[in-house]
């Protein structure tokens, strides 16, 4: 899988100088004080390829690009860009690339991501060696020459690939060189190089790590519309987490709206809730005795005649209930979280890295220290970015993975030493 290494931010928000910092193997922590600026980083990345289209992780210069600099851009019409994400290729993708255009043609194994405020992204760094691209393709299709490859070498179009086929009048040549075409295609129009372009169109952009970024105001609601999650007009953060608990589910809210029985959906709902939970008390250590419970109920008017459904959430604990918000925050947190993560694991063709905004904020020591090992084994398999200003979410043996965050008077400023600040 790609790694993402490095992160330079070049205008968002309260960053109005560049910063970069680097991104460890498995877990690194933004540290600082609030409003200092690393919420903003996380936005920023998550926003370089959040994992569904959602307009909450889209750029926008209105809200995104420094206020006290917006003026000067307008004015200028340059295209700004956010953020520049730099990636590592792993072994497995260089071999597909290595197996299609030739061994040892990459000459750069990192490359940038550049992530602009209109929503385009480009690349560089995305370094084709011609000379071993055109020596591997020609000996490959038993056409190779000097004079040939010569001409290959010069091609950097598919009009021009196009003249070169028509030069030649042996079959062998001709169907040898178009089969080269898609090579040449250069879809996204790119000025220096098709063959890098198609790197990038092929196989970085589809392997390009999607982002999951998640703060306390995912966390479930007590009370949820289904008429309103079927209409798709939520639009606060934990009715998104409501969709996500659904869709994992597996359940057609046009289908629950229309039935009189809901003893099925209920029973789907606490299947799903009991997978969550079996994973959520290997660390929920605080309080083993919780549980959710669901409860559909059908609101009507005056005239008896059903307006809504709703999907009630609460927490049991010992036999009694409570409204979901009413229960511990941690708690709620780390379920709805679950929620999520989830949903994403069952993505198995995607890449992701976990974008987590002060996890655990809610949460007292010890269970911070559940939490610690929670991250620790999803590290395995996921890189993490958090953010913090809680000591306890700090392993005092991983100094090595914390970044500080602190504002100055013009920027806000990422740094490598942990001392800084």
């Amino acid at each position: 899988m790609m790694k993402l290494k490095k992160v330079e931010i070049l205008k968002y928000k309260s960053y109005t100088e560049k910063q970069n910092f680097e991104v460890e193997e498995g877990i690194t922590i933004l540290v600082g004080m609030n409003e200092s600026g690393k919420t903003a980083a996380l936005e920023a990345i998550a926003k370089t390829n959040y994992f569904q289209d959602d307009d909450d992780f889209k750029f926008n210069v209105t809200h995104d690009y420094p206020r006290r600099e917006k003026k000067k851009m307008e004015k200028s019409d340059e295209e700004p860009v956010a953020i520049v994400c730099t990636y590592k290729l792993d072994e497995s993708l260089i071999a597909a690339i290595e197996n299609e255009l030739g061994k040892d043609v990459l000459r750069e194994t990192l490359i940038d991501c550049i992530s602009k405020y209109t929503g385009d992204r480009t690349w560089s760094n995305v370094a084709v060696d011609r000379n071993k691209f055109v020596n591997f393709q020609t000996s490959k299709l038993d056409i190779s020459s000097k004079s040939l490859n010569d001409k290959l070498l010069k091609i950097n179009s598919s009009e021009e690939l196009n003249d070169l086929i028509e030069s030649y009048n042996e079959d062998q040549y001709k169907e040898g060189l178009s089969s080269l075409a898609k090579f040449y295609t250069n879809e996204w129009s790119w000025k220096s190089d098709p063959l890098s372009e198609y790197v990038s169109r092929v196989f970085i952009k589809p392997n390009l790590p999607k982002f999951l970024y998640y703060d306390e105001y995912f966390a479930l609601p007590s009370r949820i519309s289904i008429e309103k999650l079927e209409s798709e007009t939520l639009g606060d953060s934990e009715q998104k987490t409501a969709r996500a608990l659904f869709d994992l589910a597996d359940i057609d809210t046009s289908e629950l709206i229309q039935s009189n029985d809901f003893e099925d959906f209920i029973a789907e709902l606490e299947a799903t809730e009991a997978i969550i939970s079996e994973e959520l008390f290997k660390y929920w250590q605080t309080n083993k005795n919780l549980g959710i419970a669901f409860q559909i109920d059908s609101v009507q008017n005056n005239q008896n005649r059903v307006i809504e459904h709703v999907l009630d959430i609460r927490v049991k604990n010992k036999g009694v209930s409570l409204p979901l918000k009413n229960r511990s925050k941690g708690f709620n947190w780390f379920f709805s979280f679950l929620v999520w993560f989830k949903k994403i694991q069952e993505d198995s063709d995607s890449q992701y890295i976990l974008l987590l905004d002060e996890p655990g904020l809610n949460l007292h020591a010890s269970a911070q220290a559940d939490l610690l090992r929670f991250l620790e084994d999803l590290s395995e398999d996921y890189q993490i970015i958090y953010t913090t200003h809680s000591p306890f979410m700090i392993p005092s043996n991983s100094l090595e993975r914390v970044r500080t965050v602190f504002e100055e008077d013009k920027t806000s400023v990422i740094s490598n030493i942990v001392s800084s600040k």
